[in-house]
C-alpha cells in the first residue's frame, strides 16, 4: 500500500537534466522564479489508487510532519530561543543558519534529540487510531546528498525518516515525501531551508548524476 506512493517519485525520476539546467517535467520561469507542471493528473491517479486501500470511503486523512526535518522557528521555537540576543552572524532562523551558527557537532547533537522526540511511534499510533491514513513529510535535498553547512550537522537524519516509514507501514499509513527545500532556497522563507536569497533555479546544474532526490527513496526503501 504505502509503497505505491513511491511510484510518484519514480515517475518523475531524472526530472533535472544537469547539462542543460532544465527539467523534463517542469517548465521553469527564470524571470518570476516559478515553475509549472503537467504532472497533476498522473500524480493524483497514483494517490487515488493508493488511498482507496487505506480508507473505506476512498479519502485521504492526512497530517503534515512539519518542523521535523526542515526547521521552522514558529513550529519549533524551543530550538531557536538560544539565539535571542546573539549577534548577526550567530543568529539562526532556518535549517541552514542553524547548522551554520552551531557547527556540525553541536548542531547534530541538538537535531538528533529533536528528531528522536518530535516524531515517535506512539505519536503515529495515536494518529492512526483516529483514522489518519497518510503522512506528509517535508524534507530538504541535503538529506540525500549533504552540502555545506549540512555536512555533519544532519548526520543520521535519514535513519530517523526510515524509522517513520517503517512505523507507517506497520500502522497501514501511506507516506508522501515533500521536497520542501532545495539548494539556494525554493521560496526565500524558513521552510525553504534558507531565508536569505532565492536562487534555486540557478542551482539546478549542481545536481550530480545519480544523486537525484526523486530517485533516492524508491531505491533506498523499496529496493527498486
Amino acid at each position: 500500500m504505502w509503497l505505491k506512493l513511491f511510484l510518484i517519485l519514480k515517475s518523475i525520476d531524472a526530472w533535472v537534466e544537469p547539462e542543460a539546467g532544465e527539467s523534463a517535467y517542469f517548465q521553469i520561469d527564470e524571470k518570476n522564479m516559478t515553475c509549472t507542471t503537467n504532472l497533476q493528473n498522473e500524480v493524483w491517479g497514483v494517490l487515488k489508487h493508493s488511498f482507496s486501500k487505506t480508507s473505506s470511503d476512498n479519502k485521504v486523512y492526512g497530517v503534515n510532519l512539519g518542523g521535523w526535518m526542515v526547521l521552522e522557528p514558529w513550529v519549533t521555537p524551543s530550538l531557536f530561543y538560544q539565539f535571542l540576543g546573539k549577534g548577526e552572524n550567530e543568529v539562526a532562523m532556518d535549517s541552514y543558519s542553524f547548522c551554520q551558527a552551531l557547527g556540525p557537532a553541536e548542531g547534530n547533537r541538538q537535531l538528533k534529540r529533536h528528531w528522536k522526540t518530535w516524531v515517535t511511534y506512539d505519536h503515529l499510533a495515536r494518529l492512526a487510531s483516529k483514522g489518519i491514513n497518510a503522512l506528509r513529510i517535508p524534507v530538504g535535498d541535503w538529506l540525500f546528498a549533504p552540502y555545506s553547512p549540512y555536512v555533519g550537522c544532519y548526520d543520521g537524519a535519514l535513519e530517523y525518516v526510515d524509522l517513520a516509514v517503517e512505523w507507517a507501514q506497520d500502522l497501514n499509513m501511506s507516506v508522501l515525501f515533500d521536497l520542501h527545500a532545495l539548494k539556494g532556497s525554493a521560496n526565500g522563507l524558513d521552510n525553504g531551508g534558507i531565508t536569505v536569497g532565492l536562487a534555486w533555479t540557478s542551482t539546478l546544474q549542481d545536481v550530480a548524476p545519480g544523486a537525484k532526490t526523486f530517485e533516492h527513496w524508491p531505491r533506498r526503501t523499496a529496493n527498486w
